[in-house]
């Protein structure tokens, strides 16, 4: 870890793989709650990977940052957290093919 002199943080470099890849991060964040989010992106990835059938890894991340947008949205929006429902896994099926729809059509530009 180096220290920045400026402020007297610690700038970590904490190295991560999301879809295959390796990327080294620096941050003062927690090793392992950077990890836990890496390992989130690259599921969340692996599994539209897997539905959409596309190999493309800038088309999937898209998507992949797409859904997690999505979600954070609709969390922020349901209000109290005693009144949060969770998106049901089939609903991902339907939003994928409109984020994939969009993407199609965003990208033939």
């Amino acid at each position: 870890m180096a220290e920045d002199r400026e402020s007297g943080s610690i700038n970590a470099r904490i190295q991560v793989e999301i879809a295959g890849r390796t990327y080294t991060l620096r941050g003062n964040r927690d090793p392992s709650a950077v990890r836990e989010l890496a390992g989130f992106v690259d599921e969340r990835m692996r599994e539209i990977s897997t539905r959409t059938n596309t190999a493309d890894t800038t088309r999937v991340a898209i998507l992949a940052a797409l859904n997690i947008a999505d979600d954070l949205f609709k969390e922020r929006a349901s209000g109290p957290r005693g009144t949060r429902q969770r998106t049901l896994p089939c609903a991902h099926k339907a939003r994928d093919k409109e984020l994939c729809r969009i993407l199609d059509a965003a990208l033939a530009v």
